[in-house]
């Protein structure tokens, strides 16, 4: 006699990552209280020109009036003149030669910018070496406009390793603009993992790197994915609520890359 069969799928929970993970301490933060950013910690650059070698090298000038810290938050602002063609304004901060790390768990609280075509805000980490040695960029997010709008309500999290010469990219979607997130990574010996509030994207494990990085913020304009931004309505602006730095303390092991799919409690308002 045929009988009938009851199958019964089980799926496992989500795994809970603690964040920062147990056994580490904190070993840097800044909650931009005040008016200014401390000089012992930031630089901000104001060269009046753009990366060289940018599509936007120029009409894109980098200059310290894009940045201002005001009511407990850094905020990086990108304005747009009315000459013909526009020329841009927008802010760059770095810690590079006063606050560098080797590996942790890095956080900030950023509100995003509205999405607006041509714009770009990032939260990201570089080592450089000026005598043309090894370069290395570690971008904990990138948040794009663009004119066909694929990155629509997404981060990028990507590694750029060996002097831009490969990348690996993560993506986190569901992402709300003009609204604030937490967004952390997971650097160890092991790779690197990303989480936005919580939720944990896939680890990365391609070219870990233990190279000292600096912490760097920049709401920028134009380039490949952000498109043009003489489309766009400006001015755009990111805020950053604090950033911290926590590392494993005397004698703790690297704490292991969640796996995707990974969750942990945010405690702060998002």
């Amino acid at each position: 006699t045929a009988r009938d069969r009851i199958i019964i799928t089980v799926t496992a929970a989500p795994a809970v990552i603690t964040i920062p993970p147990a056994g580490y301490s904190l070993a840097f933060s800044d909650d931009f209280n005040g008016t200014a950013l401390d000089p012992a910690r930031w630089g901000v650059f104001n060269s009046g020109d753009a990366p060289a070698g940018s599509w936007e090298s120029q009409r894109v000038h980098r200059v310290a009036s894009a940045v201002a810290v005001s009511d407990g938050t850094l905020k990086l602002t990108a304005r747009r003149d009315n000459q013909t063609p526009p020329h841009y304004y927008v802010p760059a901060v770095s810690s590079q030669h006063k606050v560098e790390t080797i590996y942790g768990y890095i956080e900030t609280r950023v509100k995003l910018d509205a999405g607006v075509e041509g714009g770009f805000g990032s939260f990201w980490m570089r080592h450089y070496q000026a005598d043309g040695g090894v370069n290395w960029e570690i971008d904990i997010f990138e948040h794009y406009g663009g004119a066909n709008r694929q990155f629509k309500n997404r981060m990028q999290h990507t590694v750029h390793f060996n002097n831009w010469q490969g990348s690996n990219i993560r993506y986190t979607t569901g992402v709300t603009e003009s609204a604030w997130h937490i967004v952390g990574l997971l650097w160890t010996p092991e790779g690197y993992s990303y989480h936005v509030d919580g939720r944990w994207a896939a680890p990365s494990r391609e070219h870990p790197t233990g190279l000292s990085h600096s912490l760097r913020f920049s709401q920028g304009v134009g380039n490949y994915w952000g498109g043009n931004p003489d489309n766009g309505i400006f001015p755009a602006t990111s805020e950053y609520d604090y950033v911290r730095v926590y590392k494993p303390g005397p004698g703790v092991p690297h704490a292991p890359l969640p796996p995707a799919g990974s969750i942990s409690i945010i405690s702060a308002s998002v």
